[in-house]
């Protein structure tokens, strides 16, 4: 009897130990915490750290404006620039503009997943001169990924200044990259 009520007080313990509520990893995870639904807001992502974290929150949609924006140093070079943003494929919708500028990108892959964006998009737009995209960094030659978004959106316009500078029309009738 006392063997059967220690084997149960024994499975008991290591049940409830087992509910995943590790507090020694606590710490580390609140920052990266699937949350899913949609962000009440908009959101400033300017480094890699930032976007990988936002997109492991698994949200599926932003309100307000995305900014994809670098953090200039000294020197204008860029902090732990944007290189990739495909994590955050889990997005949906964007309820105002996107706004790109001082990253790393190549192309948009991450933003297939997109359906709508509410405002418009902006790369690489700066006050200054024409060597403005040095600073800005757009190298974005790839904006297929924001075809279907653009399809659906019918008043949401896109300024470039880049490498590459194709129209809305041209990213809806497959002209989208280099």
């Amino acid at each position: 009897m006392k063997k059967n009520l220690l084997l149960s007080l024994l499975c008991v313990f290591a049940l409830g130990c087992s509910s995943g509520d590790d507090s020694s990893t606590k710490e580390e995870s609140e920052e990266t915490e699937f949350i899913g639904g949609v962000l009440e807001g908009g959101i400033m992502l300017r480094t890699q750290k930032e976007v990988d974290e936002f997109a492991a929150k698994g949200y599926t949609g932003i309100t307000a404006s995305l900014f994809l924006t670098g953090v200039l140093t000294t020197g204008n070079a860029v902090f732990d620039p944007i290189k990739d943003i495909s994590a955050l494929n889990t997005l949906t919708f964007i309820g105002a503009d996107i706004r790109i500028s001082r990253t790393e990108l190549t192309a948009l892959t991450g933003l297939e997943n997109l359906t709508s964006i509410g405002g418009d998009i902006f790369v690489c737009i700066c006050p200054t001169g024409d060597d403005a995209c040095q600073i800005c960094g757009s190298l974005i030659t790839d904006f297929c990924a924001i075809r279907a978004a653009l399809t659906n959106s019918s008043d949401t316009s896109i300024q470039i200044r880049g490498l590459f500078t194709p129209s809305v029309e041209d990213i809806i009738g497959g002209n989208c990259s280099l």
